[in-house]
C-alpha cells in the first residue's frame, strides 16, 4: 500500500511540474505546498521551481531556495495568483543562498527571522536591520534539517 501511495504522489507532482508553464499563462504566480504539520511553503513560478524526488522526499529547487519534504507529510498543494494573508514584500524578497550563507534582503526593519532544528529547538533568532537585511552563516548552524521562519513564512533546508 505504501508503494502505491508513493507512486500516486510522484504522478501527481510530475503532472504539477508539467503544468507550471500553463499556470503562468493562466495568471497563477505561486506553487504552494502545505505539510501535515500546517507549515506552508510557496514558490514563485517566475523562479521556475524544479520538482524532483529523492529517497521518498519531494525536493523543490528554485533560484532562491531549496525545499525538501517527505511525501508522506504532504497535505496539499496547488497554484494561485496571490498569497492571501502573506505579506507581498516577504514573498518578493525570498532568501538567497550564496557563499555559505542564507541572506534576507528587503524585509521590514525589525522582522524576526528564527532558525529551529527539526525537533522544534530554537537555534538562533535575529531581527532585520534598518535596511531590512539579516543573514546567517551555514557554518555556524547545526548540520541536518533546519527550519528558517519569519513571521509569515518558513523554509525547510538541509544544512550539510
Amino acid at each position: 500500500m505504501l508503494m502505491n501511495s508513493s507512486i500516486k504522489y510522484i504522478v501527481i507532482f510530475l503532472l504539477t511540474f508539467f503544468y507550471i508553464e500553463k499556470c503562468l499563462a493562466d495568471g497563477s504566480s505561486y506553487l504552494t505546498i502545505t505539510a501535515k504539520d500546517g507549515t506552508t511553503t510557496s514558490f514563485a513560478l517566475a523562479n521556475k521551481p524544479k520538482i524532483t524526488f529523492s529517497n521518498g522526499n519531494l525536493v523543490i529547487v528554485s533560484n532562491a531556495s531549496t525545499f525538501s519534504l517527505s511525501l508522506a507529510q504532504v497535505l496539499k498543494y496547488g497554484f494561485s495568483s496571490d498569497l492571501t494573508g502573506i505579506n507581498e514584500t516577504l514573498m518578493h524578497n525570498e532568501p538567497v543562498i550564496e557563499n555559505g550563507a542564507i541572506i534576507f534582503n528587503g524585509l521590514t526593519p525589525g522582522t524576526k527571522v528564527a532558525i529551529y532544528m527539526s525537533d522544534g529547538r530554537l537555534v538562533v533568532e535575529k531581527k532585520a536591520d534598518s535596511h531590512g537585511y539579516v543573514g546567517f552563516n551555514f557554518s555556524t548552524l547545526p548540520k541536518g534539517l533546519i527550519i528558517i521562519q519569519t513571521e509569515k513564512l518558513s523554509w525547510k533546508i538541509v544544512n550539510q
